[in-house]
């Protein structure tokens, strides 16, 4: 049974990875590549990400009233095979 993904385009914001955030998620094995941030209406639940080129993982998803703020993270076997 093959899993095809379906993309959409979703306006962000995207803000820089402190280096707390940066540190304490390298100290897990977990290497952030991205925080972006975007309204709570557009965000569907996925797991999966294709940001910049690069599908990346939700690693933790924030919520406010208005907006979510997902922090993305790369696992092996998420690269895509060009």
């Amino acid at each position: 049974m093959s899993t095809s993904l379906a993309f959409r385009d979703v306006p962000c914001n995207v803000y820089s990875i402190s280096a707390a955030a940066y540190y304490a998620a390298s100290a897990a094995g977990i290497k952030p590549q991205a925080v972006i941030e975007l309204r709570a209406c557009a965000y569907r639940g996925e797991t999966l990400v294709k940001f910049n080129g690069a599908l990346l993982a939700v690693e933790r998803a924030e919520r406010s009233p208005d907006n979510v703020r997902l922090t993305l993270v790369e696992r092996v076997g998420d690269r895509e095979q060009g």
